[in-house]
């Protein structure tokens, strides 16, 4: 069976599924944030829980703590494109 006969049939079954390349399938996600800032990961840092993992955005940087677990089901590696996305009820501003 071709990854397009594949793809179709998975496709007929659930519509949010996407290909992600030629051997990867993973299904789309939905998100009520809008403050999405892309950008790569240049640093992760891992302890026993939870992982810091740095990503710079246009000279920027912005540093997420998530749990080890997240970044193993992930696969995140440095060097990887992501999204950071921001969802908060409050945004602090300094001039």
């Amino acid at each position: 069976m071709t990854h397009e006969e594949i793809e179709a049939i998975l496709l007929a079954t659930d519509p949010k599924i996407v290909r992600q390349d030629s051997s990867s399938w993973r299904p789309t996600m939905k998100i009520s944030a809008r403050n999405a800032l892309k950008g790569k990961v240049v640093e992760i840092a891992k302890g026993q829980i939870v992982a810091k993992v740095k990503i710079d955005i246009g000279g920027q940087s912005v540093t997420s703590v998530v749990s080890v677990e997240a970044i193993d089901d992930l696969g995140l590696t440095v060097g990887d494109e992501v999204s950071a996305i921001i969802k908060s009820t409050e945004v602090m501003l300094a001039k």
